[in-house]
């Protein structure tokens, strides 16, 4: 009997796709000869505001992948209007493997996961694995007390959560978590079974990122930085970001020292230079709307990635994908103290400087003194080696293989 797998995916931004779902179902493609089809299922607005993007979005993904690739759209909020269609237009798809020995599907959100689990209800052959990127009820909190709502709302948004939640992961077969932290605090408040639950963390692909001299010394050479020891960002920029302190804690150390460079590599380039001309000399920073290929090539030219979070709880189970790739570039890591599992993973392993988010200017710069005089940091090529063994998307092809076929 065959088995058909399917990705759902509500919606993302093209670049987290890009990165957190199609790259990971090439490693399974290659390494396993594991073939998933795409169904996006995605908000009216979105998807009539981006048609053309999505349309050429299509395009790219069916040049990485040979496989059906739809993308549908449902009402204007992810409510239970939108359950209804996602779950209409996916009886219909279905419907013709309903004689095959499994359809697995592996559901990227909670809007996603709940129409998975209407369908199950029509197809017992259905398997559902469901994707736990970040704390949820954590990021709708953070957003409520943003927009100063009720505590009485807050604590009902709050119960919304638990009873879908609670609902989710005792119906589905098996839950992916992106870090440990966030596996205990799904199994601590919604009672999951911990059996059928695995850490997948945001990985990256060694054949983009990896570390090389010659690369390094050529970027270096280009921007006239040789000399300069120089920290990197790719990613936004503004207060989801911790903008803010991530140019202050630059100010600070430029203050101290006159060798230093920052580097940023973001979309938002007029948002990035503001922030830098009202903190930092002319002549300290670079700014470049960087596309995904170009940006492993100035995380090897740079000497430390900066990831700097609030000391939230949203931050505690989170997992970004920029450590993945800092460390498979053999880059050092400016890390918050309480980042996911990541943040006790640069102490254990001596891979850079973990900051406490209340740390004074003094502090900050007595951090840095001690890691700059230090003789026991690795070398590039060391941190590289770590990277690649511990978040190289390859190494993590057999395991979720292994995973689906024995659902």
């Amino acid at each position: 009997m065959e088995r058909v797998y399917y990705s759902l995916v509500q919606e993302y931004p093209k670049a987290v796709v890009s990165s957190q779902v199609i790259e990971y179902l090439q490693m399974l493609k290659e390494k396993n000869n594991l073939n998933f089809n795409i169904i996006f299922l995605i908000r009216l607005g979105a998807y009539l505001k981006g048609f053309r993007e999505l349309k050429g979005h299509r395009k790219e993904i069916l040049n990485s992948i040979n496989a059906n690739v739809s993308f549908f759209p449902t009402a204007r909020s992810y409510g239970k209007l939108s359950q209804l269609i996602g779950t209409f237009i996916l009886f219909f798809i279905f419907i013709k493997h309903r004689k095959k020995e499994k359809i697995v599907l592996h559901s990227r959100g909670v809007f996603v996961t709940l129409v998975a689990i209407k369908l199950k209800k029509y197809f017992r052959n259905i398997r559902i694995v469901y994707d736990i990127r970040g704390d949820y009820a954590a990021e709708s909190n953070y957003h409520a007390e943003n927009q100063n709502a009720s505590e009485e709302k807050i604590k009902e948004t709050a119960l919304i959560d638990l009873k879908i939640q609670s609902e989710i992961v005792k119906s589905v077969n098996h839950i992916f978590c992106v870090s440990n932290v966030l596996k205990e605090r799904v199994i601590e408040k919604y009672h999951a079974n911990a059996d059928k639950m695995d850490v997948i963390p945001c990985l990256a692909d060694h054949q983009n990122f990896f570390y090389n001299s010659e690369i390094r010394e050529q970027i270096r050479k280009e921007l006239g930085i040789a000399d300069k020891f120089v920290f990197v960002y790719p990613g936004g920029i503004g207060y989801w970001h911790y903008t803010d302190k991530v140019f202050q804690l630059l100010k600070n150390l430029m203050g101290k020292w006159n060798n230093l460079y920052f580097i940023i590599l973001t979309n938002q380039t007029e948002e990035a230079k503001k922030y830098a001309s009202e903190s930092l000399k002319e002549g300290t920073y670079f700014i470049k709307q960087a596309g995904r290929e170009e940006v492993p090539n100035f995380l090897m030219a740079s000497d430390m990635g900066i990831l700097l979070r609030e000391n939230h709880p949203l931050n505690e189970v989170a997992a970004p994908t920029k450590f993945a790739e800092y460390i498979m570039t053999g880059l050092s890591v400016l890390i918050s103290d309480s980042i996911g599992d990541y943040s006790d993973f640069v102490k254990r392993n001596k891979l850079g400087i973990v900051l406490k988010n209340d740390s004074t200017e003094k502090e900050q710069i007595e951090k840095f003194m001690e890691f700059f005089n230090s003789s026991s940091n690795l070398s590039r090529e060391e941190i590289s080696k770590i990277g690649f063994q511990n978040f190289a998307k390859i190494n993590y092809a057999e395991k979720m293989s292994k995973i689906y076929s024995n659902l």
